[in-house]
């Protein structure tokens, strides 16, 4: 009987040891950042599970897609910088873009168990906007407005525009008084 017993547990713990699995995960599932073009704009994520450290990689697509084969291509091809732990454990960490181009992104942060099939990600979505900032709208005398100018070239416009006003205003101002005094210019 005591063999038996001896037995049973023997291929109970042999049976636990080889049939063990992994757990893991990222949270949020998503993670949504809006903000400037230019501007570091970060959010937190965390990491839980029995894996004590996973690689890291972020890929872009196109368009909102939920197949990870359409993220093909890497932050430097999409024009956004990204920082993010590269290997990652147990804890809370930050992510953070920096994009050059205004426009929505789609991307997709994934961690992979080195060697094997396993992983685990969370969806990317990054929204870039115009930065309002040493931005202005210049209306010129012909009735259109050329936006999105810096503020040097502003300056320079303005002083374009007032000395071009202010010839033809003299100009003008010739002529009626040419016209006034009725002078005769051979």
């Amino acid at each position: 009987m005591l063999k038996k017993d001896f037995l049973f547990v023997l291929i109970l713990f042999i049976l636990v040891n080889f049939t063990s699995s992994l757990e893991f995960g990222l949270s949020p599932t998503l993670i949504k950042i809006s903000g400037d073009v230019e501007e570091k704009l970060c959010k937190d994520f965390s990491f839980f599970g029995d894996r004590p450290a996973l690689n890291g990689e972020i890929k872009w697509s196109k368009e909102k897609s939920s197949n990870l084969n359409d993220y093909k291509f890497f932050s430097g091809e999409s024009g956004i910088e990204s920082s993010f732990p590269k290997e990652i454990s147990n804890g809370k960490d930050e992510i953070c873009f920096i994009g050059k181009r205004p426009g929505k992104y789609f991307g997709v942060l994934f961690y992979r168990v080195e060697n094997t099939s396993y992983g685990v990600g969370t969806w990317i979505e990054l929204e870039l906007i115009e930065s309002k900032k040493n931005k202005f709208p210049l209306i010129s005398l012909t009735g259109f407005s050329i936006k999105n100018l810096d503020t040097s070239m502003l300056i320079r416009n303005q002083i374009f525009f007032f000395i071009l006003l202010t010839n033809i205003v003299l100009i003008f101002i010739f002529f009626i008084l040419l016209r006034k005094k009725k002078i005769r210019v051979n």
